[in-house]
């Protein structure tokens, strides 16, 4: 199933709370994390660096995808012109 749902990780009661609603639903969400948010020397959210932000979502997560930020706003552009090419038939 292709990801609908894009959410910054903007605490570890959202990353959380995300988690748990995705996998209760078996409904997938991405999390795209700025730079700032989780850094490779860590950021500012629970002061997770990249590992251990990844691992936290891969360990807990079942249905949770992650994605860098420009990769999601593409995403979000081909479900956008998807939708745009369906309306038209």
């Amino acid at each position: 199933m292709e990801p609908k749902i894009f959410l910054g990780p903007m605490s570890k009661n959202i990353v959380d709370t995300v988690i748990e609603y995705s996998n209760s639903v078996k409904l997938p969400f991405t999390f795209i994390p700025s730079r700032r948010q989780v850094e490779y020397n860590g950021g500012y959210v629970n002061n997770w660096t990249t590992k251990e932000f990844v691992n936290y979502v891969k360990k807990k997560g079942k249905y949770t995808i992650l994605k860098k930020k420009n990769v999601a706003v593409l995403i979000l552009k081909k479900q956008k012109n998807k939708l745009k090419k369906n309306l038209k038939h």
